[in-house]
């Protein structure tokens, strides 16, 4: 990266303007939607971006009234990413799967495959999946504890690095005469035995063109950071804080080093935001979802965090309290913190405690690109981000467009975003040269 830039990547997934197709003017038609997922990805890639991340929350879930609320429009992020490996030539791809519920073999070889065929622009974001309905889907009786769930995710990423690693990126020797394609003593075996995996395999695909495929990881607890900071290319920091934030990148800085890494992870906070032409328009949109998403999902996103013991909350008495947090989680640690944080603020109802939170735990902004690029500009001067992760709260083709054509250029006269592509891979884009 050019001194005092920084990266941007834009999150989107099929479905993650769920409840928001009652707006005025929303697409609804699956050919339009199809065609929306590959113009989306050109007008990334004409602003110059970093990469799209193809986003992935498998609920498992088989409550048919909540499907009967929702297009049913969920696509799989690795055909989404395939699509957008011809839409484009420079954008980085990047496509999510699970370390608690796929395999270390099978995602090597879908990774490494797609990255062949878009000639080196694709990363991994491995998550290590938070789903309490997920289980039910994949035929496992519940969800795994956390730390369970990250020695699982470290196994499963050390394993696909050495599968990456199978053929030097020297091997190849092409000895028509003898019948000798690769230098037997370049050829390297992947032999684990652990306590999630065994597996003694060669994946039979040459070294990507970028040396390895980029890993993304998205955690700020303990175990996050552990993880992230042993492994990731770049890290997703949720923190709504600029101090917390930079105590995150500080932590994966720490843990690079303790490993012995050339660099440390960039650490990209996401950005959950909308945008409008004025501050009113933002504010009424914003608004207008929070109206169209029902209660009882809005109220799901903090109230899994609810000990056991906990009252139930009663969605007809939204100016009732809002129960005490627990100390502790199974599902995300860092969603928890800041639920505590906010709710010690003062004493909160569940009515209040829904338009403070607005739905999210990371850093959210509502206004105009003017503002937008004045807070992105200060995080990143802070200390807080490398870059950011662009995460719309609603509509991810008129949203993720809108920054692309009226907040981009802004970054671009300011000097801390790039006008072109100075490379041709991801790496190049994410500004890591050396590998791990």
């Amino acid at each position: 990266m050019a001194n005092g830039q920084f990266s941007i990547v834009a999150l989107t997934t099929s479905n993650s303007d769920a409840y928001t197709w009652r707006l005025p003017g929303a697409r609804l038609n699956l050919q339009t939607r199809i065609g929306d997922a590959r113009q989306l990805v050109r007008n990334l890639e004409e602003a110059k971006l970093d990469a799209i991340l193809y986003a992935d929350f498998v609920s498992g879930s088989s409550d048919a009234a909540r499907w009967a609320r929702i297009p049913p429009f969920d696509f799989d992020p690795l055909i989404l990413a395939a699509v957008a490996a011809e839409e484009t030539s420079a954008l980085g791809i990047i496509p999510t799967l699970s370390t608690t519920w796929d395999e270390p073999y099978r995602v090597a070889r879908e990774i490494l495959s797609l990255d062949h065929f878009s000639g080196g622009r694709v990363g991994w974001n491995a998550v290590t999946s938070i789903s309490t309905t997920a289980p039910s889907a994949f035929g496992a009786e519940g969800l795994p504890p956390h730390a369970t769930r990250y020695e699982r995710a470290d196994e499963f990423i050390d394993i696909v690095k050495s599968l990456w690693s199978s053929f030097a990126a020297d091997s190849r020797v092409e000895d028509r005469d003898r019948g000798i394609f690769n230098d037997i003593g370049r050829i390297v075996e992947t032999h684990r035995s652990g306590k999630h995996f065994t597996i003694d395999a060669i994946l039979g695909q040459e070294a990507s063109v970028q040396g390895r495929p980029v890993i993304v990881q998205a955690g700020s607890s303990a175990d996050g950071i552990e993880v992230g900071g042993k492994y990731a290319d770049a890290v997703f920091v949720g923190k709504d804080q600029q101090s917390e934030a930079a105590e995150v990148r500080a932590g994966l800085q720490a843990v690079a080093r303790s490993h012995g890494r050339p660099y440390a992870p960039r650490a990209l906070s996401s950005f959950y935001f909308v945008i409008g032409s004025t501050q009113e328009e933002a504010d009424r949109l914003e608004d207008q979802i929070d109206e169209l998403t029902p209660i009882e999902e809005r109220v799901a996103v903090f109230s899994k965090y609810f000990g056991d013991d906990a009252p139930r909350i009663d969605l007809d008495d939204l100016d009732a309290p809002i129960p005490d947090f627990p100390e502790t989680t199974e599902v995300q640690q860092t969603a928890l913190a800041f639920y505590r944080r906010v709710a010690a603020e003062r004493p909160y109802s569940v009515r209040e405690f829904l338009r403070r939170t607005r739905g999210r735990y990371f850093f959210r902004f509502t206004g105009t690109p003017e503002q937008a690029a004045d807070t992105l500009v200060d995080w990143h001067r802070s200390g807080a981000a490398d870059g950011f992760v662009l995460n719309p709260k609603a509509d991810p083709f008129g949203q993720l467009t809108r920054f692309a054509q009226h907040v981009v250029p802004i970054l671009q006269e300011r000097g801390v975003f790039r006008r072109d592509y100075s490379g041709a891979t991801l790496r190049d884009h994410l500004g890591i040269a050396e590998l791990d």
